[in-house]
């Protein structure tokens, strides 16, 4: 307990500190606040434009999809807020053989790493969400279930989200440690990530092998959209907590060990 304490005080002093560099540079914020509105609005249009002149497509309705495209970049944006700064800079301090300060350090080397950056200005997507989403459902008449334990269920589907997010982001710092060139991959990762806003039946359909190797993403922003929409949901929310619990295992296996075997760039 006194160690959920320790880092939990510990997070909270990163989010004070974060939190005054927001303020201090309010009109950086600001602008990057309204760019990352801009493109989560960007990809919900750009859904509706698409899906236009289509009634149905592998069993989502037009109206669906349109959901799914606003749930995605309002959960994605939120994330991203809260993990890619951190590893976009800890691929640059790899880089730069600036990691054996930060390993020195008296606290899980894994949490410093990853978890001190927080991103104020993309609460912006968040806050779009909140405002986007029930006007969606209400124009487009969109069915959802918001009961109890739907909502309950809910939250479990995006709390896996966030535990597969976090994982494919471990995977790519452990990439860049075993080479530090690899500058640009925290960007192919979120690109490849981005691909879970189009329905799993998809790949399913078009090619098995390509759906299992990429299960995780076909499955990351569908089966919490699942729930909501009232269509059946059980066997995806499982499949889902297993993925994550084995990729969050796993990534921490390997980060672990690439720190272990990690060469000083000095």
């Amino acid at each position: 307990m006194k160690t959920i304490a320790h880092y939990s005080n510990l997070y909270r002093a990163f989010l004070k500190s974060n939190w005054r560099f927001a303020v201090v540079n309010r009109g950086n914020t600001l602008f990057e606040a309204f760019g990352s509105l801009g493109w989560g609005l960007f990809g919900i249009f750009t859904t509706i434009i698409i899906t236009s002149k289509v009634k149905m497509v592998f069993g989502w309705s037009r109206e669906e999809l349109i959901f799914l495209a606003a749930l995605f970049t309002t959960v994605h944006g939120t994330l991203r807020g809260l993990f890619i700064t951190n590893f976009r800079v800890l691929s640059e301090i790899i880089q730069f053989g600036g990691l054996d300060q930060l390993l020195i350090k008296p606290v899980d080397f894994q949490f410093l790493a990853t978890l001190r950056y927080f991103s104020f200005h993309r609460l912006s997507r968040l806050l779009m969400g909140m405002i986007v989403i029930p006007i969606i459902v209400l124009k487009l008449k969109i069915p959802i279930f918001l009961t109890l334990d739907k909502l309950f269920f809910f939250g479990i589907g995006l709390g896996f989200w966030m535990m597969i997010f976090y994982s494919y982001f471990v995977f790519t710092a452990v990439l860049v440690m075993k080479n530090p060139r690899l500058t640009n991959v925290n960007e192919f990762t979120n690109n490849l990530i981005g691909n879970s806003k189009y329905p799993p039946e998809l790949l399913r359909n078009s090619s098995l092998i390509l759906y299992l190797v990429f299960l995780p993403i076909a499955i990351l922003v569908a089966t919490p959209a699942r729930v909501i929409l009232g269509k059946p949901f059980y066997f995806d929310l499982i499949l889902m907590g297993i993925v994550a619990i084995f990729l969050v295992i796993s990534s921490r296996i390997l980060f672990n060990n690439s720190i272990r075997n990690y060469t000083s760039a000095n």
